[in-house]
């Protein structure tokens, strides 16, 4: 599959500089006295191959979707009100979150129509569509609480390759006295969160008829990373982080297979890596905690690894569209945390430029806080020529806003 050509749109750049290490151009896409940020990295934020972008941004108190238009124009397309905030911050594994951040971070995982001018997102147990051309926002789905708990846990949704379905996972506290689903003999290989108590279904909307068919899998934990193939429609894939496993099921429910699976091995964050119709996966040993970058193929499950990427814990990264790089977020640049470029057919690494953002950030009573909008989560444009990127630049939540690297001097030379 070949990257999108042509110009991809992008929001009037707010100040364009260069960066004191590599002197790669930035574009500052947003400012505000609230933050923004671009999708999470396992999302591209550009519709239709690069006609559209698309952010959120925080005002008032309310977290909504934007759309950079060909035409320059920004518009908001979710009018979604401040969620109901009894506490300051909410749990997350062993961390915490701010409660405004956590009760919309869904907002950063929508589905996005492979052909379309469409996205899908989820808010409070509710699944709606997005027509950017139209201006509609149509509900499509509302979950009981009984079979989905956002935002206590995600529901996450995803387009298949060929638009015609999309797939939702939905996640739930165990009842009392409830059968455990998975064997016996399964191995939580962590102390991060207990899963045992979470059931996770895997549901399939027939998008051409808006019809929710049934369950299609069931299991304990949260499966809350899961993708839809860009190449195969039929082909689903998911992680539970503490099954130790990466998992393909076909759409309808069949062929559950295990692609990558060990003792003490935590494979992480993943992305598709279109060209090579590969993944490229963080795959991390619990008894260390050390983590390589990875490459694995979907069909064989052969593994390779590239140690120049390596670090401890899990991070963010994405291949470029036409296979050349991973872009990762962990790596330092000068004197400040920043992005580098892993060459796949070299297996060498190149700096790309500075961010220095908050990553050891603490609660305000102290202890360990996680934040998303503080989370790089490099991505490429679909013409191969940008990274979009959120940082702080080390200012703090309030001061995260959007930027696009320019990578057009490395990809020519």
């Amino acid at each position: 599959m070949k990257p999108a050509t042509g110009n991809c749109t992008i929001p009037k750049p707010v100040r364009t500089f260069a960066d004191p290490v590599t002197g790669v151009t930035l574009h500052q896409l947003t400012a505000g006295p609230e933050p923004s940020a671009h999708l999470y990295f396992t999302r591209c934020g550009w519709l239709n191959g690069g006609k559209y972008f698309l952010f959120a941004r925080r005002q008032d108190g309310a977290v909504n979707l934007h759309v950079a238009c060909p035409s320059g124009e920004v518009r908001q397309v979710t009018h979604l009100p401040p969620p109901p905030l009894p506490n300051a911050m909410m749990p997350h594994m062993h961390r915490r979150f701010f409660a405004w951040e956590g009760e919309s971070l869904l907002l950063r995982l929508p589905a996005i129509h492979p052909t379309e001018p469409l996205f899908a997102y989820s808010w409070m147990n509710e699944v709606h569509l997005v027509d950017i051309e139209r201006g509609t926002d149509e509900l499509l789905l509302i979950f009981p609480r009984s079979e989905s708990e956002q935002p206590f846990s995600g529901l996450h949704t995803s387009f298949t390759a060929d638009g015609r379905d999309l797939i939702f996972t939905t996640t739930r506290r165990r009842r009392a006295g409830e059968e455990r689903l998975d064997p016996p003999t399964q191995e939580w290989n962590t102390a991060l969160r207990d899963e045992d108590h979470f059931v996770s279904a895997i549901r399939r909307y027939d998008f051409t008829r808006r019809a929710l068919g049934d369950v299609i899998f069931r299991s304990n934990g949260e499966q809350s990373h899961l993708l839809t193939c860009p190449w195969n429609p039929e082909i689903l894939l998911w992680v539970n982080y503490l099954h130790s496993s990466i998992y393909t099921i076909r759409r309808d429910g069949s062929h559950l297979r295990t692609l990558l699976s060990g003792r003490h091995l935590m494979p992480g964050h993943y992305n598709w890596d279109v060209a090579h119709r590969r993944l490229t996966v963080l795959v991390t040993d619990t008894t260390t905690w050390d983590t390589t970058q990875c490459s694995l193929d979907v069909e064989t499950g052969q593994l390779r690894r590239y140690p120049v990427g390596g670090g401890k814990h899990q991070w963010h990264q994405n291949a470029s569209p036409d296979g050349r790089w991973i872009v990762t977020d962990h790596l330092t640049v000068g004197d400040r945390n920043g992005l580098s470029l892993i060459d796949q057919q070299t297996d060498t690494l190149r700096p790309l430029c500075q961010l220095g953002c908050s990553w050891g950030m603490s609660a305000p009573d102290g202890g360990p806080m996680k934040s998303e909008f503080l989370h790089p989560n490099p991505s490429w444009s679909p013409d191969g020529r940008y990274v979009a990127v959120s940082t702080d630049f080390g200012q703090g939540i309030d001061a995260v806003q959007v930027f696009l690297v320019d990578t057009a001097t490395i990809n020519h030379a």
